[in-house]
């Protein structure tokens, strides 16, 4: 039996059944019927498959689908600008840090040379260079 004849004996029994609308529905997304697999069985896999839950999706579909994905996209390019000034701000931080050690270096030499210079006076003050050791 060749597969249009199958398709006509399939829609022969649709239209003995009353349902004329699932020949018509088939015939209209026969083209992505794994895509509209993939929904049902996303549906189903989130125990989804009930009229509140059937609803809610044509609501959004019909209603808030376009609005959705502007949101969305507008979303996603937040999402890498705050993206981008984290890691600028983190290069920002890196370099300040690198920084603060070399200021905190250079402290501690000018701390060193001056405890060498208390050392070599002898009254240990600095009033007078003149009487400290060369």
């Amino acid at each position: 039996m060749s597969a249009s004849e199958v398709q006509n004996l399939l829609e022969e029994f649709w239209a003995l059944n009353d349902l004329h609308e699932l020949a018509f529905i088939y015939n209209e997304i026969r083209t992505f019927l794994s895509s509209f697999l993939k929904l049902f069985h996303c549906l189903k896999n989130n125990k989804m498959l009930s009229e509140k839950h059937i609803s809610n999706v044509l609501r959004y579909v019909g209603n808030d689908l376009p609005q959705l994905t502007d949101r969305i996209q507008c979303l996603s390019n937040d999402v890498i600008n705050l993206e981008d000034k984290k890691r600028n701000l983190m290069n920002e931080l890196i370099l300040w840090n690198a920084q603060l050690s070399d200021l905190g270096n250079a402290i501690d030499m000018k701390n060193q040379q001056l405890k060498r210079m208390t050392n070599r006076c002898p009254n240990g003050t600095l009033d007078k260079l003149n009487g400290c050791k060369p």
